[in-house]
């Protein structure tokens, strides 16, 4: 992404938060970026793909996050679930986005509710899966079950909460009281509640995100002249990302390492979100390849 196509990005989430977002025109986000409306459309096809470009970027941002939180670590550790659920929320919070997210959901904009239901359905079929590295492979039948108890008290907190106080809430205080409570439920759960409508539901709406290496390697491939712009390390880690991944059976161990140098040589750049884009993609590829 181009450093202008980032410009507009910003600007549109900040006009999107200032006003509101049905009352944000594109002429506003085009006089406000200083681009043509030629320059737009050539970025985005309407309004609605602005916004669901600037949620995507969002939900980069977070996986990547929650992956660079695992490294080290072992999956079935659950205060390392719990950080990861906590740097989800923050990111959003400190971009402004939780609001902006709901406001959405409750309009009647078809294409927008879609966006936002697959995003919820993403973020559902993800902690369902880090349950189960949690509490091991007897939750499988259950997973969504605890999931949505999971979800659903917390919701319930965060809304209480802003009534009753005006202190910050503390996620990740309620989030260990919850799951101290869920490690007293979950070896007595024997019977399932919706489990199996709700992934039958994620099926229908949400393909498997399968991410092909080849890809991956035709936007280090693009990346690589760029990076060499920014400086001798960025360039280096995109060389030895690009020729590490390109043999029959890459070291995940050694990839897994330097990704997180590898975006951090990128921030603040005009690259920022190739970078994130690629890292992202690593890690679920990453992913698939020891599953």
């Amino acid at each position: 992404m181009n450093a202008r196509k980032r410009k507009v990005i910003q600007v549109a989430l900040q006009l999107f938060l200032e006003r509101g977002y049905v009352q944000t025109s594109i002429q506003d986000i085009i006089e406000h970026a200083e681009i043509s409306k030629g320059t737009f459309y050539n970025y985005f096809s309407s309004k609605d793909d602005c916004l669901i470009a600037i949620i995507e970027i969002g939900r980069e941002q977070t996986m990547v996050k929650r992956n660079e939180l695992l490294l080290g670590k072992q999956r079935s550790d659950i205060n390392v679930l719990i950080e990861q659920i906590v740097v989800g929320i923050q990111l959003n919070y400190n971009q402004s986005l939780l609001p902006l997210l709901e406001n959405v959901f409750q309009s009647g904009n078809h294409d927008l509710k879609s966006a936002m239901r697959n995003y919820h359905l993403r973020e559902i079929k993800w902690l369902a899966t880090r349950l189960v590295d949690v509490y091991g492979q007897q939750l499988k039948p259950f997973k969504y079950d605890v999931t949505m108890m999971l979800f659903g008290s917390l919701q319930s907190f965060q809304k209480m909460w802003r009534t009753v106080t005006q202190e910050p809430f503390n996620v990740a205080a309620a989030l260990h009281f919850l799951f101290a409570q869920l490690n007293q439920i979950i070896p007595n759960l024997d019977e399932g509640f919706m489990s199996k409508e709700i992934s039958s539901y994620i099926m229908q709406y949400i393909a498997a995100e399968h991410i092909s290496k080849e890809s991956i390697l035709e936007e280090l491939e693009e990346l690589l002249p760029l990076a060499q712009k920014i400086s001798k390390e960025s360039y280096e880690l995109t060389d030895f990302l690009l020729k590490e991944l390109v043999k029959n059976e890459p070291n995940i161990t050694i990839i897994r390492a330097i990704l997180p140098s590898f975006s951090g040589t990128f921030a603040t750049t005009a690259y920022t979100e190739e970078a994130t884009n690629i890292t992202s993609s690593l890690w679920r590829y990453l992913e698939e390849k020891c599953n």
